[in-house]
């Protein structure tokens, strides 16, 4: 096993190679009609993307109050200690969340009532980048070690303790990870062991320290790596991913270059999809049961890329405008499901994003979350 990657020379390296890949992608699609550039530069991620927050800025006898309000949208938030303390920053990708979080006595409960509740179905792996975690779910308690992951699900009750813990955490839409691993629910409480996941967390970190001055479209295509590199530590740690996975990703991911290539043809339908994949009935209804259905999957695509445009900065065209951009030929049929999907109205969700950080965490992260259904 080769040693792990410790010096700045070698960090940069990682960096380097991660930076030159996403480039050369981002190069192979750019020109369509989004593309947008300044100058000779790419737009960098903003504060739209990030989100910050940090314990020590409230009184002490407020800090935890403050923590439990911001996490409180989605866990039970639990005071294990008598020197609580959490540090936060998180970023936006593509349908994926990475906070990078430093926590002390505090720790973090998805019990049934609140499964009900907020119906999230996202998956997030945890890296221990040092001090303590222990996490319970499906009835088992484990103490992570420094170096160890694991993966769970929002769909299943668990709870984790913090103690002097480090932790990088990636959120992920279930919808982006099926594109690669055919049983994710497979995954539920899988521990990644520390030899297996030393290219994961390498990648990670390097990523941090870049994200700041990165381009938003090389991010988003970063958030593509992170799940194919997740693939390949799933792989190697000889978790069962299905000898079909190949053919039934592969599919998905050509159903996928059809919709967003139709995606202003409001006539655009099953017929179509199943005329220009040239796949069966029932291998396309197969292929897409675990994104809702046909249907489903359509109108998602259809809703991401209007959310995008929303969160583009640069795009003034009116609501109206985009929504019939994006195949909807009903202005209030839209905004009625993006208010379902996102949990906001499109011109509150515009304000929010347009606002940044001159707005609180908690709608910001609530915007966030929303988009990983």
């Amino acid at each position: 096993m080769a040693s792990r990657p410790t010096s700045e020379t070698q960090r940069n390296k990682v960096a380097g190679i991660v930076a030159a890949a996403a480039d050369r992608r981002f190069a192979r699609r750019s020109g369509g009609p989004h593309t947008r550039l300044e100058g000779t530069r790419l737009l960098k991620m903003d504060v739209s993307d990030r989100l910050d927050f940090d314990s020590d800025a409230f009184p002490e006898d407020l800090r935890f109050e403050r923590y439990r309000t911001l996490y409180g949208i989605m866990t039970e938030v639990l005071l294990t200690g008598p020197a609580m303390r959490a540090r936060v920053r998180a970023w936006r990708l593509d349908r994926i969340l990475i906070y990078d979080r430093r926590l002390h006595d505090v720790g973090h409960s998805r019990v049934p009532e609140r499964l009900a509740a907020d119906n999230f179905d996202h998956f997030t792996v945890t890296l221990l980048i040092s001090g303590g975690i222990t996490f319970r779910c499906d009835g088992t308690t484990r103490r992570l070690q420094p170096g160890e992951a694991i993966i769970l699900s929002t769909a299943i009750p668990y709870e984790n303790r913090m103690d002097n813990a480090h932790v990088v955490t990636i959120s992920i839409a279930r919808d982006r990870l099926t594109s690669l691993i055919e049983d994710v629910d497979a995954l539920q409480g899988v521990v990644l062991p520390a030899a297996r996941v030393r290219l994961l967390q390498d990648t990670v970190l390097v990523l941090l320290q870049n994200l700041p001055d990165m381009a938003r479209t090389v991010a988003k295509s970063a958030a593509d790596m992170l799940i194919a590199l997740l693939a390949v530590v799933i792989d190697n740690s000889g978790i069962d991913r299905g000898a079909a996975q190949s053919a039934e990703a592969e599919r998905l991911a050509q159903l996928r270059r059809i919709v967003e290539t139709h995606l202003g043809d409001a006539e655009f339908d099953v017929a179509a999809l199943i005329r220009l994949s040239g796949l069966s009935r029932s291998t396309l209804y197969r292929t897409l049961a675990a994104q809702g259905g046909v249907q489903a999957f359509i109108r998602s695509h259809r809703l991401e890329h209007l959310r995008r445009r929303l969160a583009d900065p640069a795009e003034t065209r009116s609501f109206s405008a985009l929504a019939s951009a994006a195949g909807f030929d009903d202005t209030n049929d839209a905004n009625r499901a993006f208010f379902d999907r996102y949990g906001a109205r499109p011109g509150m969700y515009r304000q929010v994003i347009a606002a940044g950080s001159g707005v609180d965490s908690l709608p910001t992260l609530r915007l966030w979350l929303s988009e990983l259904r």
